[in-house]
């Protein structure tokens, strides 16, 4: 198995919208990272994503939309519970171990503290430590190898995109 954990774009500050959706710079993060995604197709993402996971969250919801039509235009995008700043991220870690022997890959958009401590969980087995630190549409790409567990395949984000030539 193969889990993108997603943190959302930039949002709006919650004094000027409080269901707090994208900013123009998150729509744009988000699409910069799908677009990179997407030009690097079976090299970045090799088994396609079956099921694009979110937050009951606007901005996370967007962010999904967006990643969704760039790069698994025919996956379900569905809120799911779990994924919310302050939940426990065993709830999670339990549903993707559960599933880690399947041949497939699913992608979970989320928030933080949650996604980091997600990782910690996976990787190290504590929730409390932070092995990978995600910016707003950082992309942490796991995968589940029956002889070491979960893996850190490679972290992306728009901050870490190759600079576009003028």
């Amino acid at each position: 198995m193969d889990a993108y954990l997603v943190r959302h774009g930039h949002a709006v500050d919650a004094t000027v919208d409080p269901a707090r959706p994208l900013s123009r710079q998150g729509q744009h993060e988000v699409q910069a990272v799908a677009a990179h995604l997407a030009g690097l197709k079976r090299a970045a993402i090799p088994h396609p994503i079956s099921e694009i996971q979110h937050s009951e969250k606007t901005r996370a919801e967007q962010t999904a939309q967006i990643l969704g039509h760039a790069l698994a235009a025919h996956a379900s995008v569905e809120v799911s519970s779990g994924l919310a700043p302050s939940d426990d991220p065993r709830i999670v870690a339990e549903r993707l171990n559960g599933a880690r022997d399947e041949d497939r890959a699913i992608m979970l958009v989320g928030h933080l503290p949650h996604l980091e401590r997600l990782i910690g969980l996976l990787l190290c087995g504590d929730s409390n430590v932070a092995p990978a630190r995600l910016t707003t549409a950082a992309v942490a790409a796991l995968s589940w190898h029956q002889r070491d567990g979960w893996a850190l395949d490679w972290l992306l984000a728009d901050g870490l995109l190759p600079a576009k030539a003028d």
